[in-house]
Formats: structure tokens, sequence, C-alpha cells
């Protein structure tokens, strides 16, 4: 039987999240969400996001008007426990830098 496990993390008081979720099915992590958000206008949209919801884990970019400006497939060798860690310390280290994309980006 599947869990599934969601939390997230404020990084600042303008309303900037990390957004996690996983979902294990004993030992085995299955899927998963690593997702960077802002707020704009009181709503929450996502800038960068990493999941494993396909066959093949992968990395999107959003621009302000919510279209995906870029997707990377991660390495199909990587497990969805490596490129959910790696999703995870991309966005730790580099959130304030895809945040200035974002909000540098024509409308």
């Amino acid at each position: 039987m599947a869990v599934r496990k969601d939390w997230e993390v404020r990084l600042n008081d303008d309303g900037d999240f990390l957004r996690f979720r996983v979902v294990v099915e004993g030992p085995e992590l299955v899927d998963f969400l690593v997702q960077f958000e802002v707020t704009v206008d009181g709503t929450r949209v996502p800038v960068v996001r990493y999941d494993g919801s396909h066959p093949q884990c992968h990395y999107d970019r959003y621009t302000r008007d919510g279209n995906k400006a870029e997707q990377c497939w991660l390495d199909g060798g990587l497990s969805a426990k490596d490129c959910q860690k790696l999703g995870e310390q991309d966005l730790k280290k580099n959130w304030q830098r895809y945040r200035e994309r974002y909000f540098e980006e024509p409308l």
C-alpha cells in the first residue's frame, strides 16, 4: 500500500515556499515532487518543479504566464530517491536565483 506525505517549508516573508511530496511503497520511493513556489497577487505559483510522476524523472521551469519555459529529463539511470535528493539540493541552494530569473522575465 502506497503512503503519501506532503509538507512545505516557508523560505521568506514574501511567500516563497519549497513544497515536497513523497510516495513510498514499503521501503521504496515510487513518486515525488520538489517544487519552488512564489506568491503572486495572493496565489502561489510554481517556478521550478522536479518530479517523478512520469516513467523518467524530470525538471520543469515555468514562466510568469504559467507556461513551461524549459523541461529537462534527468539521467534515466537515477532512482526516484536520487532524483528527489538532486531536486531538493538544487532548490535549497538556488531558489533565490530562480526567483530573480522568474520576476525578471517579461510577461
